[in-house]
């Protein structure tokens, strides 16, 4: 253990230091949608569904929950992909 790098804070301040470190999970790193999917996949599944197919179609076709496709489309996940 390595005690002498922790400091007192609020998740706030957590937050903030995991930041300024490069440390958050997001896209490719982010294990929501165990990993399987690109940012160049996500950007084909929101123009899928921007022309009408459907969530079941969509996750079916890429391997991944509906509940992961929900999220890609809504943009609770994969946010910084525009």
């Amino acid at each position: 253990m390595r005690p002498d790098h922790l400091f007192l804070g609020t998740r706030a301040d957590n937050n903030r230091d995991r930041d300024r470190k490069g440390r958050s999970a997001c896209g490719e790193t982010l294990h929501v949608s165990g990993g399987k999917l690109t940012a160049a996949e996500v950007i084909e599944i929101r123009i899928r569904r921007d022309q009408g197919m459907t969530l079941r179609t969509i996750a079916d076709t890429y391997g991944v929950r509906f509940q992961t496709i929900h999220g890609i489309v809504t943009r609770k996940y994969w946010a910084h992909i525009p």
